[in-house]
């Protein structure tokens, strides 16, 4: 579940909240990743979610780089037959960015966007896609994660 912020309880969003107020009720960093999502409204939410859910061919890709000492990242989400579903890119947070981080960081995206549209729509089940990362490590990690290896292990 999402924190609101050091210390404080976890927040779960009451049917019928808007995602204008779960957006706002967010840590700065989550609403930084989200900014895309900001103005959106509850149909659209549901609507995105609804495709995510319905759609069992979803291919998603993520995507890092850095030029001139900036990273960026890039997502697209899709059907197999092509059809876009959802596009998003940003710049990547931090000092002296490399492409690991910018390849890291767009997984990161991908993971805090599907999970806080699971919490607002109260829908916790997981939803099938084909994910493409072309960096090795980032996708080690991303197993890592996936198995709940410990930091301890993923480390070692």
């Amino acid at each position: 579940m999402t924190r609101l912020a050091e210390g404080q309880p976890y927040y779960h969003p009451v049917p019928g909240t808007t995602w204008k107020d779960y957006y706002y009720k967010l840590p700065e960093f989550d609403q930084q990743v989200l900014e895309l999502f900001a103005d959106w409204d509850k149909p659209q939410i549901s609507e995105l979610w609804t495709k995510l859910k319905t759609n069992s061919d979803l291919e998603i890709a993520t995507d890092g780089s850095v030029k001139n000492s900036r990273g960026t990242f890039g997502i697209v989400v899709s059907t197999e037959d092509r059809v876009r579903i959802l596009e998003m890119s940003g710049i990547v947070q931090g000092w002296n960015p490399s492409s690991y981080r910018a390849e890291l960081f767009g997984a990161l995206v991908l993971s805090l966007v599907c999970h806080h549209l699971q919490v607002y729509q109260q829908d916790l089940d997981a939803f099938k896609c084909q994910i493409y990362i072309d960096n090795k490590s980032v996708v080690n990690v991303s197993n890592k994660i996936q198995n709940k290896q410990t930091l301890e292990q993923m480390l070692n």
